[in-house]
């Protein structure tokens, strides 16, 4: 790899870890309402919620980012890697 190489990849995990954050941050929010709604004192259920629902929507949304991300670094890395050569 060469210096351009570093910086794309150091940027790409970057983005990778963020997006992990933000997946993490909203499961947390997601834990939270549904215990808001499940602890209220006409409990229901959460899956039926529009606040929820929004948040799973957001997490299925970074999630699809993250994979495509994570397809891009790896496509990346196996272009730069030399081929091993099999031993006989």
């Amino acid at each position: 790899m060469q210096g351009g190489q570093f910086a794309e990849e150091g940027k790409r995990q970057y983005k990778a870890f963020t997006l992990k954050v933000r997946i993490h941050q909203a499961i947390t929010d997601l834990g939270a309402k549904a215990y808001i709604i499940m602890s209220g004192s006409k409990a229901k259920n959460p899956a039926l919620d529009a606040g929820v629902k929004d948040i799973m929507a957001r997490i299925r949304d970074l999630k699809a980012q993250l994979v495509i991300l994570e397809g891009k670094g790896s496509e990346a890395r196996s272009k730069t890697r030399p081929k091993a050569h099999k031993k006989k």
